[in-house]
Protein backbone atom coordinates (compact mmCIF):
# COMPACT_ATOMS: atom_id res chain seq x y z
CA UNK A 1 0.00 0.00 0.00
CA UNK A 2 1.16 3.46 -0.57
CA UNK A 3 2.80 5.95 2.37
CA UNK A 4 -0.02 8.65 1.63
CA UNK A 5 -2.79 5.69 2.92
CA UNK A 6 -1.01 4.62 6.19
CA UNK A 7 -1.24 6.76 9.41
CA UNK A 8 -1.32 5.53 13.24
CA UNK A 9 -3.74 3.57 15.08
CA UNK A 10 -6.40 6.28 15.48
CA UNK A 11 -8.30 6.63 19.22
CA UNK A 12 -11.17 5.11 18.67
CA UNK A 13 -9.26 1.63 18.18
CA UNK A 14 -8.77 2.43 22.10
CA UNK A 15 -12.31 3.10 22.45
CA UNK A 16 -13.05 -0.21 20.93
CA UNK A 17 -10.59 -2.03 23.37
CA UNK A 18 -12.45 -0.83 25.98
CA UNK A 19 -15.73 -1.79 24.67
CA UNK A 20 -17.41 -4.81 26.59
CA UNK A 21 -17.65 -6.68 22.94
CA UNK A 22 -13.85 -6.42 22.89
CA UNK A 23 -12.94 -6.75 26.27
CA UNK A 24 -11.35 -10.38 26.02
CA UNK A 25 -8.65 -8.89 23.72
CA UNK A 26 -5.79 -8.29 26.29
CA UNK A 27 -2.89 -7.04 23.87
CA UNK A 28 -2.11 -4.53 21.28
CA UNK A 29 -0.06 -6.11 18.29
CA UNK A 30 -1.02 -4.06 15.56
CA UNK A 31 -0.04 -0.26 16.13
CA UNK A 32 -0.71 0.86 12.47
CA UNK A 33 -4.18 1.00 10.22
CA UNK A 34 -4.29 1.44 6.49
CA UNK A 35 -7.38 3.05 6.41
CA UNK A 36 -8.56 5.62 3.89
CA UNK A 37 -11.13 7.57 6.37
CA UNK A 38 -10.55 6.89 9.85
CA UNK A 39 -12.58 9.37 11.31
CA UNK A 40 -15.23 8.08 9.10
CA UNK A 41 -14.82 4.16 10.46
CA UNK A 42 -15.06 5.95 13.83
CA UNK A 43 -18.08 8.02 13.30
CA UNK A 44 -19.96 4.69 12.87
CA UNK A 45 -18.33 2.71 15.61
CA UNK A 46 -19.77 5.31 17.88
CA UNK A 47 -23.09 5.94 16.04
CA UNK A 48 -23.47 1.80 16.98
CA UNK A 49 -22.11 2.08 20.66
CA UNK A 50 -18.82 0.36 19.73
CA UNK A 51 -20.71 -2.92 18.88
CA UNK A 52 -19.63 -5.17 15.74
CA UNK A 53 -20.74 -4.75 12.11
CA UNK A 54 -19.20 -7.61 10.43
CA UNK A 55 -18.19 -10.35 13.11
CA UNK A 56 -20.63 -12.38 14.70
CA UNK A 57 -19.88 -14.74 18.09
CA UNK A 58 -16.31 -14.74 17.11
CA UNK A 59 -16.78 -15.65 13.38
CA UNK A 60 -17.09 -13.46 9.88
CA UNK A 61 -20.91 -12.43 9.05
CA UNK A 62 -22.81 -13.91 6.23
CA UNK A 63 -22.85 -10.10 5.40
CA UNK A 64 -18.67 -10.47 5.73
CA UNK A 65 -18.40 -13.08 3.34
CA UNK A 66 -20.90 -11.55 0.86
CA UNK A 67 -18.62 -8.00 0.80
CA UNK A 68 -15.74 -9.88 0.39
CA UNK A 69 -16.71 -11.66 -2.50
CA UNK A 70 -17.87 -8.33 -3.88
CA UNK A 71 -14.70 -6.80 -3.52
CA UNK A 72 -12.66 -9.95 -5.19
CA UNK A 73 -14.65 -8.68 -7.96
CA UNK A 74 -14.24 -5.33 -8.37
CA UNK A 75 -12.83 -5.56 -11.63
CA UNK A 76 -16.49 -5.73 -12.94
CA UNK A 77 -17.27 -2.37 -11.73
CA UNK A 78 -14.56 -1.23 -13.35
CA UNK A 79 -12.82 -0.60 -10.06
CA UNK A 80 -9.55 -2.28 -8.49
CA UNK A 81 -9.33 -4.52 -5.90
CA UNK A 82 -6.15 -3.20 -4.16
CA UNK A 83 -7.80 -0.09 -3.03
CA UNK A 84 -9.92 -1.91 -0.53
CA UNK A 85 -7.67 -4.05 1.61
CA UNK A 86 -8.48 -7.10 -0.17
CA UNK A 87 -5.40 -8.66 0.10
CA UNK A 88 -5.41 -7.92 4.26
CA UNK A 89 -8.92 -9.09 4.27
CA UNK A 90 -8.68 -12.57 2.42
CA UNK A 91 -5.12 -13.37 4.90
CA UNK A 92 -7.34 -12.89 7.68
CA UNK A 93 -10.71 -14.92 5.91
CA UNK A 94 -8.66 -18.05 5.17
CA UNK A 95 -7.03 -18.23 8.47
CA UNK A 96 -10.17 -18.07 9.60
CA UNK A 97 -8.61 -15.57 12.46
CA UNK A 98 -10.58 -13.70 14.58
CA UNK A 99 -10.27 -13.21 18.32
CA UNK A 100 -7.36 -10.65 18.96
CA UNK A 101 -7.83 -9.47 15.81
CA UNK A 102 -11.83 -8.96 15.56
CA UNK A 103 -11.06 -4.60 15.55
CA UNK A 104 -8.67 -4.78 12.70
CA UNK A 105 -11.21 -7.25 10.32
CA UNK A 106 -13.84 -4.72 11.77
CA UNK A 107 -12.29 -1.74 11.13
CA UNK A 108 -10.75 -3.23 7.40
CA UNK A 109 -14.28 -3.99 6.12
CA UNK A 110 -15.70 -0.67 7.31
CA UNK A 111 -13.29 1.36 5.69
CA UNK A 112 -13.69 -0.92 2.53
CA UNK A 113 -17.45 -0.69 2.43
CA UNK A 114 -16.87 3.15 2.65
CA UNK A 115 -14.20 3.65 0.28
CA UNK A 116 -16.37 1.57 -2.24
CA UNK A 117 -19.40 2.96 -2.43
CA UNK A 118 -18.17 6.06 -3.03
CA UNK A 119 -15.81 4.98 -5.64
CA UNK A 120 -19.14 3.61 -7.24
CA UNK A 121 -20.71 6.78 -6.61
CA UNK A 122 -18.33 9.87 -7.50
CA UNK A 123 -15.24 7.88 -8.84
CA UNK A 124 -12.24 6.15 -7.45
CA UNK A 125 -9.14 8.60 -8.81
CA UNK A 126 -8.98 12.38 -8.56
CA UNK A 127 -8.26 13.18 -12.10
CA UNK A 128 -5.82 16.26 -11.62
CA UNK A 129 -3.82 14.51 -8.90
CA UNK A 130 -3.94 11.66 -10.19
CA UNK A 131 -4.65 10.23 -6.41
CA UNK A 132 -6.87 7.72 -4.53
CA UNK A 133 -9.81 9.38 -3.74
CA UNK A 134 -11.51 8.91 -0.11
CA UNK A 135 -14.81 8.86 1.25
CA UNK A 136 -15.97 12.17 2.89
CA UNK A 137 -16.75 12.61 6.36
CA UNK A 138 -21.18 12.06 6.30
CA UNK A 139 -24.09 10.97 7.50
CA UNK A 140 -25.27 9.73 4.22
CA UNK A 141 -21.91 7.52 3.91
CA UNK A 142 -23.04 5.73 7.32
CA UNK A 143 -26.75 5.44 6.65
CA UNK A 144 -25.94 3.77 3.44
CA UNK A 145 -23.84 1.43 5.00
CA UNK A 146 -26.69 0.78 7.94
CA UNK A 147 -28.58 0.12 5.46
CA UNK A 148 -26.68 -2.32 3.55
CA UNK A 149 -25.89 -4.23 6.64
CA UNK A 150 -29.44 -4.47 7.10
CA UNK A 151 -30.71 -5.24 3.42
CA UNK A 152 -31.13 -8.61 2.33
CA UNK A 153 -28.51 -8.14 -0.29
CA UNK A 154 -25.55 -5.83 -0.01
CA UNK A 155 -24.64 -6.14 -3.64
CA UNK A 156 -28.04 -4.21 -4.39
CA UNK A 157 -27.17 -1.58 -1.79
CA UNK A 158 -23.65 -1.02 -3.77
CA UNK A 159 -25.40 -1.33 -6.76
CA UNK A 160 -27.53 2.20 -6.03
CA UNK A 161 -24.67 3.81 -5.69
CA UNK A 162 -23.58 3.76 -9.61
CA UNK A 163 -24.47 6.29 -11.66
CA UNK A 164 -28.03 6.31 -13.50
CA UNK A 165 -26.62 6.83 -17.16
CA UNK A 166 -27.22 4.46 -19.37
CA UNK A 167 -23.60 4.82 -21.24
CA UNK A 168 -22.31 4.09 -17.83
CA UNK A 169 -23.88 0.31 -17.95
CA UNK A 170 -23.25 -0.35 -21.25
CA UNK A 171 -19.64 0.43 -20.84
CA UNK A 172 -20.11 -2.05 -17.54
CA UNK A 173 -22.26 -4.73 -19.61
CA UNK A 174 -19.27 -4.31 -22.25
CA UNK A 175 -16.83 -4.72 -19.59
CA UNK A 176 -18.67 -7.98 -18.24
CA UNK A 177 -18.59 -9.41 -21.80
CA UNK A 178 -14.75 -9.00 -21.90
CA UNK A 179 -14.23 -10.58 -18.77
CA UNK A 180 -16.66 -13.23 -19.07
CA UNK A 181 -14.83 -14.39 -22.67
CA UNK A 182 -10.86 -13.27 -21.40
CA UNK A 183 -9.49 -16.59 -22.98
CA UNK A 184 -10.81 -16.58 -25.85
CA UNK A 185 -10.28 -12.50 -26.51
CA UNK A 186 -6.68 -12.71 -25.32
CA UNK A 187 -5.65 -15.48 -27.64
CA UNK A 188 -7.93 -13.56 -30.94
CA UNK A 189 -6.49 -9.81 -30.42
CA UNK A 190 -3.24 -10.56 -27.49
CA UNK A 191 -2.80 -9.58 -24.57
CA UNK A 192 -1.47 -5.60 -24.54
CA UNK A 193 -4.59 -5.51 -26.86
CA UNK A 194 -6.89 -6.28 -24.38
CA UNK A 195 -5.67 -4.98 -21.72
CA UNK A 196 -5.58 -1.55 -23.29
CA UNK A 197 -9.22 -2.10 -24.08
CA UNK A 198 -10.18 -3.28 -20.41
CA UNK A 199 -8.22 0.15 -19.00
CA UNK A 200 -10.39 2.09 -21.40
CA UNK A 201 -13.72 1.11 -20.47
CA UNK A 202 -12.69 0.73 -17.10
CA UNK A 203 -11.68 4.28 -17.33
CA UNK A 204 -14.59 6.04 -19.29
CA UNK A 205 -16.79 3.74 -16.64
CA UNK A 206 -14.88 6.68 -14.54
CA UNK A 207 -15.51 9.34 -16.51
CA UNK A 208 -19.54 9.16 -15.75
CA UNK A 209 -18.79 8.73 -12.18
CA UNK A 210 -17.24 12.48 -12.45
CA UNK A 211 -20.51 13.32 -13.64
CA UNK A 212 -21.82 15.02 -10.67
CA UNK A 213 -25.62 14.96 -11.72
CA UNK A 214 -27.56 13.30 -14.46
CA UNK A 215 -28.44 14.90 -17.37
CA UNK A 216 -32.56 14.61 -17.26
CA UNK A 217 -34.23 12.61 -20.00
CA UNK A 218 -34.24 15.73 -22.20
CA UNK A 219 -30.91 17.17 -23.55
CA UNK A 220 -28.50 17.01 -25.88
CA UNK A 221 -24.99 14.63 -25.28
CA UNK A 222 -21.84 16.11 -27.78
CA UNK A 223 -19.37 13.25 -27.71
CA UNK A 224 -16.22 14.70 -29.27
CA UNK A 225 -13.94 11.28 -29.51
CA UNK A 226 -16.90 9.98 -31.45
CA UNK A 227 -18.37 13.14 -33.58
CA UNK A 228 -21.35 12.04 -32.80
CA UNK A 229 -24.07 14.30 -31.59
CA UNK A 230 -27.40 12.26 -29.79
CA UNK A 231 -30.60 13.80 -28.79
CA UNK A 232 -32.35 12.58 -25.56
CA UNK A 233 -36.01 12.72 -25.11
CA UNK A 234 -38.14 11.19 -22.64
CA UNK A 235 -35.21 9.16 -21.64
CA UNK A 236 -34.66 7.77 -25.33
CA UNK A 237 -32.05 9.50 -28.29
CA UNK A 238 -34.04 10.00 -30.70
CA UNK A 239 -31.75 11.85 -33.96
CA UNK A 240 -28.08 10.97 -33.60
CA UNK A 241 -25.76 13.14 -36.19
CA UNK A 242 -22.35 13.62 -37.54
CA UNK A 243 -20.15 16.34 -36.08
CA UNK A 244 -16.56 17.93 -36.71
CA UNK A 245 -15.02 18.91 -33.97
CA UNK A 246 -11.82 21.16 -32.92
CA UNK A 247 -8.38 20.25 -34.09
CA UNK A 248 -6.20 19.14 -31.44
CA UNK A 249 -4.21 22.57 -30.95
CA UNK A 250 -8.09 24.10 -31.03
CA UNK A 251 -9.92 21.98 -29.11
CA UNK A 252 -13.91 21.56 -28.14
CA UNK A 253 -14.05 22.56 -24.89
CA UNK A 254 -16.04 20.27 -22.39
CA UNK A 255 -18.97 22.41 -20.73
CA UNK A 256 -22.34 22.45 -20.60
CA UNK A 257 -24.65 25.01 -22.18
CA UNK A 258 -28.22 25.55 -23.59
CA UNK A 259 -29.36 26.33 -26.72
CA UNK A 260 -31.76 29.19 -26.57
CA UNK A 261 -31.99 30.10 -30.09
CA UNK A 262 -31.25 29.35 -33.82
CA UNK A 263 -30.40 31.86 -36.90
CA UNK A 264 -31.45 31.08 -39.84
CA UNK A 265 -28.57 32.61 -43.02
CA UNK A 266 -26.53 33.57 -39.93
CA UNK A 267 -23.87 35.11 -42.40
CA UNK A 268 -26.29 37.14 -43.56
CA UNK A 269 -26.65 40.84 -42.60
CA UNK A 270 -29.93 41.25 -40.06
CA UNK A 271 -31.98 44.29 -41.28
CA UNK A 272 -31.19 45.75 -37.83
CA UNK A 273 -27.48 45.32 -37.95
CA UNK A 274 -27.80 47.22 -41.63
CA UNK A 275 -29.63 50.04 -40.61
CA UNK A 276 -27.84 50.88 -37.64
CA UNK A 277 -24.36 49.85 -37.96
CA UNK A 278 -23.27 49.08 -41.55
CA UNK A 279 -25.53 51.85 -43.23
CA UNK A 280 -23.88 54.82 -41.37
CA UNK A 281 -20.54 53.76 -42.35
CA UNK A 282 -20.94 53.39 -45.73
CA UNK A 283 -22.66 56.97 -46.63
CA UNK A 284 -19.16 57.51 -45.70
CA UNK A 285 -17.09 55.07 -46.83
CA UNK A 286 -18.68 52.50 -49.93
CA UNK A 287 -15.43 50.91 -50.03
CA UNK A 288 -16.25 49.76 -46.35
CA UNK A 289 -17.49 46.54 -47.52
CA UNK A 290 -15.24 45.46 -50.03
CA UNK A 291 -12.68 45.91 -47.81
CA UNK A 292 -13.66 44.00 -45.32
CA UNK A 293 -15.37 40.88 -46.89
CA UNK A 294 -18.37 41.64 -47.27
CA UNK A 295 -20.81 40.36 -50.42
CA UNK A 296 -23.73 42.62 -51.47
CA UNK A 297 -26.39 39.69 -53.39
CA UNK A 298 -29.19 40.20 -55.78
CA UNK A 299 -31.08 37.04 -55.62
CA UNK A 300 -28.48 34.79 -53.94
CA UNK A 301 -25.98 36.10 -56.78
CA UNK A 302 -22.81 38.54 -55.95
CA UNK A 303 -23.45 42.30 -57.27
CA UNK A 304 -21.25 45.20 -57.87
CA UNK A 305 -21.47 47.49 -55.04
CA UNK A 306 -19.58 50.35 -56.24
CA UNK A 307 -22.58 51.82 -57.95
CA UNK A 308 -25.05 51.76 -54.97
CA UNK A 309 -25.93 55.49 -53.20
CA UNK A 310 -25.81 54.42 -50.42
CA UNK A 311 -27.50 57.42 -48.73
CA UNK A 312 -31.08 56.20 -50.61
CA UNK A 313 -31.42 53.95 -48.44
CA UNK A 314 -31.51 55.94 -45.48
CA UNK A 315 -35.45 56.22 -45.29
CA UNK A 316 -35.96 53.30 -48.09
CA UNK A 317 -35.90 49.48 -47.83
CA UNK A 318 -32.44 48.01 -49.14
CA UNK A 319 -33.13 45.91 -51.84
CA UNK A 320 -30.22 43.26 -51.59
CA UNK A 321 -28.61 41.28 -49.00
CA UNK A 322 -25.57 41.44 -47.53
CA UNK A 323 -23.30 38.49 -46.66
CA UNK A 324 -20.27 38.27 -44.49
CA UNK A 325 -18.46 34.93 -44.33
CA UNK A 326 -17.01 34.79 -40.29
CA UNK A 327 -13.14 34.05 -41.26
CA UNK A 328 -13.49 31.93 -37.89
CA UNK A 329 -15.70 29.43 -39.01
CA UNK A 330 -15.23 29.56 -42.78
CA UNK A 331 -17.58 26.14 -42.58
CA UNK A 332 -20.44 27.51 -41.93
CA UNK A 333 -23.71 26.93 -43.35
CA UNK A 334 -27.20 27.74 -43.13
CA UNK A 335 -27.95 27.51 -39.49
CA UNK A 336 -26.19 28.73 -36.06
CA UNK A 337 -27.55 27.52 -32.79
CA UNK A 338 -26.82 30.40 -29.94
CA UNK A 339 -26.07 29.03 -26.74
CA UNK A 340 -25.13 30.70 -22.89
CA UNK A 341 -21.85 29.83 -24.06
CA UNK A 342 -18.42 31.12 -26.70
CA UNK A 343 -18.84 27.53 -27.94
CA UNK A 344 -20.49 27.75 -31.83
CA UNK A 345 -22.57 25.27 -32.82
CA UNK A 346 -23.57 25.25 -36.71
CA UNK A 347 -24.00 23.47 -39.85
CA UNK A 348 -22.51 23.62 -42.96
CA UNK A 349 -22.83 22.98 -46.51
CA UNK A 350 -19.55 21.10 -46.87
CA UNK A 351 -20.84 17.75 -46.54
CA UNK A 352 -18.03 15.87 -48.13
CA UNK A 353 -16.67 16.44 -44.70
CA UNK A 354 -18.79 14.20 -42.89
CA UNK A 355 -17.69 11.57 -44.87
CA UNK A 356 -14.07 11.47 -43.10
CA UNK A 357 -13.16 9.33 -40.07
CA UNK A 358 -10.90 11.77 -38.91
CA UNK A 359 -13.34 14.83 -38.56
CA UNK A 360 -10.94 16.95 -35.25
CA UNK A 361 -11.07 19.78 -37.93
CA UNK A 362 -12.46 23.34 -36.95
CA UNK A 363 -11.38 25.91 -34.60
CA UNK A 364 -13.12 24.32 -31.03
CA UNK A 365 -16.83 25.02 -32.73
CA UNK A 366 -18.74 21.99 -33.61
CA UNK A 367 -20.40 21.50 -37.10
CA UNK A 368 -23.48 19.02 -36.82
CA UNK A 369 -24.66 16.96 -40.00
CA UNK A 370 -28.45 16.96 -39.35
CA UNK A 371 -28.75 20.82 -38.06
CA UNK A 372 -32.53 20.93 -39.88
CA UNK A 373 -34.11 17.78 -38.01
CA UNK A 374 -32.54 19.41 -34.92
CA UNK A 375 -34.37 22.51 -35.78
CA UNK A 376 -37.17 20.59 -36.26
CA UNK A 377 -36.72 18.75 -32.76
CA UNK A 378 -36.68 22.15 -31.12
CA UNK A 379 -39.67 23.86 -32.64
CA UNK A 380 -42.04 20.74 -32.51
CA UNK A 381 -44.72 21.91 -29.39
CA UNK A 382 -44.43 25.67 -30.60
CA UNK A 383 -47.35 26.74 -32.63
CA UNK A 384 -46.06 29.86 -33.03
CA UNK A 385 -43.80 28.40 -35.87
CA UNK A 386 -44.84 26.31 -38.78
CA UNK A 387 -42.43 24.13 -40.19
CA UNK A 388 -43.78 24.99 -43.84
CA UNK A 389 -42.34 28.80 -42.97
CA UNK A 390 -39.43 27.47 -41.48
CA UNK A 391 -38.37 25.39 -45.11
CA UNK A 392 -38.97 27.95 -46.91
CA UNK A 393 -36.46 30.41 -44.88
CA UNK A 394 -33.98 27.51 -45.61
CA UNK A 395 -34.79 27.63 -49.20
CA UNK A 396 -34.50 31.12 -50.03
CA UNK A 397 -31.09 31.97 -48.85
CA UNK A 398 -32.33 35.94 -48.62
CA UNK A 399 -33.05 36.40 -45.13
CA UNK A 400 -31.67 36.87 -41.58
CA UNK A 401 -34.14 35.31 -39.27
CA UNK A 402 -33.44 34.73 -35.40
CA UNK A 403 -35.96 32.06 -33.97
CA UNK A 404 -36.43 32.03 -29.79
CA UNK A 405 -36.09 28.33 -28.90
CA UNK A 406 -39.59 28.15 -26.56
CA UNK A 407 -38.41 25.14 -24.46
CA UNK A 408 -34.57 25.85 -24.28
CA UNK A 409 -32.84 22.41 -24.10
CA UNK A 410 -29.65 21.16 -22.24
CA UNK A 411 -26.62 20.58 -24.43
CA UNK A 412 -23.23 18.72 -23.08
CA UNK A 413 -20.02 18.55 -24.38
CA UNK A 414 -18.06 15.72 -23.18
CA UNK A 415 -15.08 13.44 -23.85
CA UNK A 416 -15.39 9.75 -23.50
CA UNK A 417 -13.37 7.43 -25.64
CA UNK A 418 -15.56 4.26 -25.26
CA UNK A 419 -18.88 3.95 -25.52
CA UNK A 420 -19.70 -0.33 -24.94
CA UNK A 421 -19.60 -0.50 -29.06
CA UNK A 422 -16.32 0.58 -30.11
CA UNK A 423 -13.40 2.25 -28.63
CA UNK A 424 -12.47 5.91 -30.36
CA UNK A 425 -9.37 7.69 -31.17
CA UNK A 426 -7.66 9.77 -28.29
CA UNK A 427 -8.10 12.39 -30.74
CA UNK A 428 -6.56 15.22 -28.35
CA UNK A 429 -5.02 12.56 -25.85
CA UNK A 430 -6.80 13.03 -22.97
CA UNK A 431 -6.23 8.95 -22.39
CA UNK A 432 -2.77 8.57 -21.84
CA UNK A 433 -1.78 10.71 -18.32
CA UNK A 434 -5.56 8.17 -16.85
CA UNK A 435 -4.60 4.58 -18.41
CA UNK A 436 -1.61 4.25 -15.89
CA UNK A 437 -4.02 4.45 -13.09
CA UNK A 438 -5.71 1.25 -14.23
CA UNK A 439 -2.78 -0.67 -14.60
CA UNK A 440 -3.70 -3.41 -11.95
CA UNK A 441 -7.15 -3.86 -13.49
CA UNK A 442 -5.68 -7.56 -14.67
CA UNK A 443 -2.61 -9.35 -13.53
CA UNK A 444 -0.41 -10.05 -16.64
CA UNK A 445 2.48 -12.07 -14.52
CA UNK A 446 3.97 -14.64 -16.92
CA UNK A 447 1.87 -13.76 -19.50
CA UNK A 448 -1.03 -15.44 -18.20
CA UNK A 449 -4.51 -13.52 -18.06
CA UNK A 450 -5.60 -13.68 -14.75
CA UNK A 451 -8.06 -11.42 -12.52
CA UNK A 452 -7.48 -13.66 -9.68
CA UNK A 453 -11.53 -13.54 -9.13
CA UNK A 454 -12.23 -15.19 -5.56
CA UNK A 455 -14.89 -17.08 -5.06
Amino acid sequence: MGKRYKMILPTFILLLFSSPIFAHQDTLLFDTCILHSPELVQDFYKSRNYEPAWTKEGKFSVKAYSFIHILSNAHYYGLQAKHYHLLELMELKEKQVLGSHAWEIESLLTDSFFTFAHHLRAGQMDNEKLTIKKAGKTRMDISILDQALNSPSIKNVLDNQEPSHVQYHHLKAKLHEILNNKNTLWSTIGSEALKTEIQTIALNMERWRWESKDFGDRHILINIPSYMMEVWEDGKMILASKTIVGSARMQTPILDSQIEKFIIHPTLVSEEIFSSELLPILTKDPTYLSRNGYDVMDDGKSIDASNIIWENYKYEPFPYTISKQDVNHKLMGRLRFEMDSVTLLHDSEAKHLFIRNFRALTGGCVIIDKAEQLVFHLVKNDNNVHLSQLQELFDSKSSYTEVEVMQPIQIYTRYFTADGNQIFTDIYGKDLPLLTFFDDMVDWDKGNYNLQRIR
